[in-house]
């Protein structure tokens, strides 16, 4: 099921957004996801259960394995529905930048292990043996992808944590698994393909302009990964619109209303509901410019990114404008 995946390059429109934008960098049923990393291991491990079978994902494609330091923190996080043991948040002993790209690597774990039991849920409704394996092969990719992350954490002395129960992530998962529920696989696509990828592919390219050495690299190529997809899974939407444009573009809205409203929320200029519950201090919002981003460009570029794949998708752009403009700011 090669359709699954879809990522976007970045869309045109700019001026349009320019005023207003959305950011966003990037429990289950029966599914759990064991990352550990140990001090003899040369990239964490990560294991997917299905069922009877454990099954060792497969790294990020094009990324150096890089060796933990001997010292590193040894930590295992196990993700299953009302049962997280996370990893939690210890601070760097580094007074430099560190923290700030603690903050923001966490932010980007828990996007993929958000996204890992995604895959994995989506798995189990699909019918065909062939898209289990695909969805499963995806699952076991964005694994790999928080493994990348994780140690790029490791590097700079820093202990990534994850949380996806995290306040706005449990609400993402949460708008998930009522597609999973309704068994409704083009909404599940519309969610992880367009919605949350858009914002993990542009957020991801800014980053890794910015990041230094291999932990840019490493922004920078999971980008592109994941943005290679994108041709396989636009094409199954852009089908299934043909089929009834009314009834595609009304379920659109509706996943935008909620989905793309908890993602504004997350980036907004401020947390008008408290503490992200995933940041080790304070926000990292206000620090952001100490490394050379800004919420503004993360927010401007991944709403650019979505639009663009609306457009792709054949949705009316005054239409999508006017629902962007509605987003929390």
């Amino acid at each position: 099921m090669d359709r699954l995946v879809s990522r976007t390059a970045f869309g045109s429109r700019e001026a349009e957004v320019r005023r207003f934008g959305v950011h966003g960098l990037q429990e289950g049923r029966s599914e759990r996801a064991t990352i550990g990393r140990c001090r003899d291991s040369t990239l964490p491990l990560h294991y997917l259960c299905d069922g009877s079978r454990l099954i060792q994902p497969n790294r990020a494609k094009n990324l150096v394995d890089p060796v933990p330091p001997e010292d590193s923190h040894c930590s295992k996080s196990i993700l299953e529905e009302n049962a997280v043991e996370l990893v939690p948040c210890v601070k760097p002993p580094l007074a430099t930048t560190a923290p700030i790209w603690q903050d923001v690597l966490a932010q980007a774990v828990t996007g993929e292990l958000v996204a890992v039991l995604n895959y994995t849920s989506l798995a189990e409704i699909c019918e065909d043996p062939e898209d289990v394996a695909d969805a499963l092969e995806h699952a076991e990719s964005e694994r790999g992808h928080a493994a990348a992350f994780t140690a790029e954490g490791a590097k700079l002395g820093i202990a990534v944590p994850n949380n996806v129960n995290a306040k706005y992530w449990k609400r993402l998962r949460g708008a998930f698994l009522r597609q999973i529920e309704a068994r409704d696989f083009i909404g599940c696509l519309i969610i992880q393909e367009v919605m949350l990828e858009s914002f993990a592919v542009a957020s991801y390219k800014r980053v890794g302009q910015v990041a230094p050495g291999s932990l840019g690299s490493t922004f920078a190529a999971i980008a592109a990964e994941e943005e290679d997809h994108i041709d396989h899974a636009m094409s199954i939407l852009r089908a299934e619109r043909a089929l009834n444009v009314q009834r595609f573009d009304d379920k659109v809205q509706q996943l935008h209303i909620e989905v793309m409203t908890t993602l504004a929320e997350m980036f907004a200029r401020e947390d008008a509901d408290g503490h992200c519950e995933l940041c080790c201090g304070t926000c990292v919002k206000q620090s952001l410019p100490m490394v050379g981003l800004t919420t503004s460009e993360l927010r401007g570029a991944s709403l650019r990114h979505y639009l663009k794949t609306l457009d792709r998708l054949g949705l009316a752009g005054e239409m999508t404008l006017a629902w962007a403009t509605q987003l929390p700011v």
